[in-house]
């Protein structure tokens, strides 16, 4: 074979394994670009052996103290429990805001909301919940003098009406649903939740919208400014669970399972009564079993 001719093979052949070797890198490359990214909350979990939560402060579902950073609340032992029970860490990552918590979630900066969230169709849309632990019923609030809207809350679709809350928590979005034609007074999320409360008290609103266990702290706290209206059932009742972003049934299943151990254990109920400030402000979860009956 004449020379020219056997270096031109040559060639050809060492610009192959060059391509064919940048090629294997990249693939390789690619390859545990797409490994890591399909990583799911669960699996991040079980090799890191943690838990990373994501948190609000939101009295009696979990506190901060301002001077020690010691942490409370319903929320706060529950997770210490479903740790103990998995034998995982849990840590307490980022404190946020009852809207910004689901991009949060979306993009694992942590792995569960897990201060307690509202199971409502408009935010699970996008992420999903655990089971509940407890049901929050909300209530109409206004002056204590004003019983224009008891057994008739539909004249809270008016105009002339002024509505208080805070932009995207629940009670932000059943006022816009509920009453669309009522004047909205909106408080920016990163506001205390108690601000649509004084807004009542104070006349700068006609009503608002709140959970029970804020209402009656509220009551404590400014006895005889505002009232609860009348009405034979609650406006909304909601299953407060936790919440992770939507597909991970592996991490859903996992907290579930944990979660009904200490349901029938007990040991929720001696948590939610500990912090039950206020008897009757919280809703209980029903037990899917009935005792036998002994003879």
């Amino acid at each position: 074979m004449p020379k020219t001719t056997l270096s031109f093979y040559l060639h050809i052949i060492a610009v192959a394994v060059v391509v064919f070797a940048i090629g294997g890198w990249f693939g390789g490359q690619n390859s545990v670009s797409a490994t890591s990214a399909k990583e799911s909350v669960y699996d991040r979990v079980m090799r890191t052996k943690t838990i990373r939560c994501g948190y609000h402060i939101w009295e009696p579902f979990l506190m901060k103290d301002i001077n020690t950073g010691t942490m409370s609340g319903i929320y706060y032992d529950y997770l210490n429990q479903i740790g103990k029970t998995l034998s995982l860490k849990v840590e307490w990552v980022e404190e946020t805001g009852f809207g910004p918590h689901v991009e949060a979630l979306q993009s694992d900066r942590f792995d569960m909301m897990c201060a307690g969230d509202y199971q409502n169709a408009a935010r699970g849309r996008y992420i999903d919940y655990t089971t509940p632990i407890l049901y929050v019923a909300l209530g109409v609030y206004t002056r204590a003098d004003d019983k224009r809207f008891d057994h008739n809350l539909s004249l809270l679709n008016d105009a002339s009406v002024k509505l208080s809350s805070v932009e995207g928590t629940t009670p932000f979005i059943v006022g816009n649903r509920d009453f669309p034609k009522a004047q909205k007074i909106t408080h920016p999320e990163s506001q205390d939740l108690m601000a649509p409360l004084m807004d009542v008290a104070s006349g700068k609103a006609d009503a608002t919208i709140t959970g029970l266990p804020l209402g009656y702290r509220f009551n404590a706290q400014n006895p005889g400014k505002i009232r609860q209206v009348t009405m034979p059932e609650p406006i909304r009742l909601f299953g407060s669970s936790l919440s992770l972003k939507r597909g991970q049934i592996e991490m859903q299943n996992m907290i579930n399972n944990a979660t009904r151990e200490l349901q029938y254990s007990g040991v929720l109920e001696s948590i939610i009564k500990k912090y039950e400030k206020y008897p009757g402000s919280l809703y209980r979860v029903t037990r899917p079993y009935q005792a036998p009956q002994t003879p």
